[in-house]
């Protein structure tokens, strides 16, 4: 029989099951919930800077790649200039310029008038250049050199009959002096 401290209980000691209290379970599930939320806006948070991260640190390497191209275009122009100058100083050198680099800036312009085009053997473009140089210009290049034995390689004629003219682009050929050659043009232009 149910006893009035108890209703609904059978007769036992203490007190018997009573009603649970569901709000604990759901302050429980809801606490659980804002965590999860609260760690998933965490990690979208932490996904998000990692993108970022990513963009940047994608666009330094595409950076550092152009960077890259471009030093190794211009080592490679700079390389080509110096065989380029270096072709060109071999081949004027073979005639003893009096002054190398007007020799070589005349014959820059003659290439550049001529058109250097891409394939094109420059080493055999170059004789014919710096020989019609020292052919129409002979004053820029020193006369050659005396061989042992005391004949002359070339050069003009010793001898009575000649003019001043004469006398001052051999004695210029000769020299090498840019005094002599300057000389031999201020009478050249005088003539």
């Amino acid at each position: 029989m149910p006893t009035e401290a108890n209703p609904g209980t059978g007769p036992g000691p203490g007190p018997g099951p009573g009603p649970i209290d569901v709000s604990v379970e759901r302050r429980v599930a809801h606490v659980e919930e804002i965590s999860w939320k609260k760690r998933a806006l965490e990690a979208e948070s932490a996904l998000e800077a990692a993108k970022r991260e990513i963009d940047a640190l994608t666009e330094r390497c595409a950076t550092h790649e152009r960077n890259i191209e471009s030093v190794t275009r211009a080592r490679a122009e700079a390389e080509e200039a110096a065989r380029r100058e270096r072709l060109i100083g071999d081949a004027i050198d073979a005639h003893h310029p009096i002054d190398g680099e007007l020799c070589a800036t005349l014959v820059e312009r003659e290439l550049e008038r001529e058109g250097a085009g891409e394939g094109v053997d420059l080493a055999a473009r170059l004789g014919p250049i710096v020989s019609r140089l020292a052919a129409e210009r002979p004053y820029l290049f020193r006369a050659p050199t005396r061989a042992p034995g005391g004949a002359a390689m070339a050069g003009a004629p010793a001898g009575p009959g000649r003019e001043p003219l004469e006398d001052a682009l051999e004695e210029a050929r000769a020299s090498g002096s840019r005094t002599q050659l300057l000389r031999y043009l201020r009478l050249r232009r005088g003539a």
